[in-house]
């Protein structure tokens, strides 16, 4: 959630924002709390090996493919790490998520230039605004699949992308999932809602 405050807070050090964990030298870092157990079939794996790390996480009915936290990135949650400049910026594309991003016209719309923009966009929110768009795109992608069942191609369409190869290939970047899977997976998580009869 505060990746980018970490970034900006310690620029020389590389933050990997999407990373289950990450290990530099002897240090392990992890991203949430339920990443303890992908930690534990890390270490197994290091000390035991691939065979050893595997028995376990089937023993321990864990899922050993989780690479990245971004499936589990809910944007709307950054919303407090950020300042009304980015903040009112972030409205308005959200506003505007199926039209083509133009740098220009948002630096009109704000009255400054594209430059300064960029730089106090950048400063607040630590990332640039096309980046939150397309982050606000996915994030808008994610609720369709999960709620609805247009095809990719109509999903694509409408959170304003023509090209659906360029759209997966965004998903998947920022998912780690294509949308077909993603779909089957946020499927298989969602527990049914219990059935009422009538008597």
């Amino acid at each position: 959630m505060y990746s980018a405050e970490l970034a900006r807070r310690y620029p020389a050090s590389l933050v990997e924002p999407h990373a289950i964990l990450i290990e530099d030298g002897g240090i392990t870092t992890t991203g949430g709390f339920s990443v303890a157990f992908d930690l534990a079939i890390h270490l197994i794996r290091k000390t035991a090996g691939d065979e050893v790390a595997t028995a376990f996480a089937k023993f321990a009915m864990l899922d050993t493919n989780r690479t990245s936290q971004a499936p589990f990135v809910d944007s709307a949650l950054l919303a407090q790490a950020n300042g009304a400049f980015s903040a009112s910026i972030k409205h308005w594309l959200d506003q505007r998520l199926t039209e083509p991003y133009q740098l220009d016209r948002l630096a009109r719309v704000f009255a400054m230039s594209p430059r300064t923009l960029l730089r106090r966009f950048q400063a607040e929110a630590g990332e640039s605004p096309l980046s939150y768009l397309q982050r606000a795109r996915i994030r808008t992608a994610k609720g369709l699949l999960e709620s609805t069942t247009l095809r990719v191609s109509e999903v694509t369409e409408r959170v304003g992308y023509e090209n659906v190869s360029t759209f997966v290939r965004l998903f998947r970047r920022e998912v780690g999932h294509s949308p077909a899977r993603y779909r089957t997976i946020s499927r298989s998580q969602t527990v049914p809602a219990r059935e009422v009869s009538a008597e």
